[in-house]
């Protein structure tokens, strides 16, 4: 169980603990890493970028041979208008999610199945944005 959680969250915000805003990062960073405070905080244009970024990365990340792979290029993310520390920062806690799958012998069916279950999850959470927003 502890497991999928933290699949799912990396699914659905491809975070693997990189995300707390902290005194080291930069002012720029700190900003980047606003979108990921719950959408009541956040502004129209902050959610529409959390949600185009969710967006790819449920089209876009797949489970190949065991691990996490991001079938994505850094032009996909120009092209949706989503800055290139998203890019990054997704390359980057792949790696970190990787490493967790491999010292947790995680099964190819048990990442596959919360890959499933995260996208599920954010399409739902998007259906209900879209019918809120009207």
């Amino acid at each position: 169980m502890k497991t999928k959680v933290a699949l799912l969250t990396i699914v659905l915000l491809f975070v693997v603990g990189a995300l707390s805003v902290s005194a080291e990062k930069t002012a720029e960073e700190k900003k980047y890493d606003q979108i990921f405070l719950p959408d009541s905080l956040l502004t129209d244009e902050q959610i529409d970028l959390k949600y185009k970024i969710g967006e790819l990365i449920i089209n876009k990340v797949k489970v190949k041979k065991g691990v996490l792979v991001a079938k994505v290029s850094e032009k996909e993310f120009v092209e949706n208008d989503i800055p290139l520390y998203y890019y990054n920062m997704l390359l980057r806690n792949i790696a970190e999610a990787n490493q967790m799958i491999n010292r947790e012998k995680v099964s190819q069916e048990q990442l596959e199945k919360s890959l499933a279950d995260g996208k599920k999850d954010f399409l739902k959470n998007l259906e209900e944005r879209q019918e809120k927003k009207g």
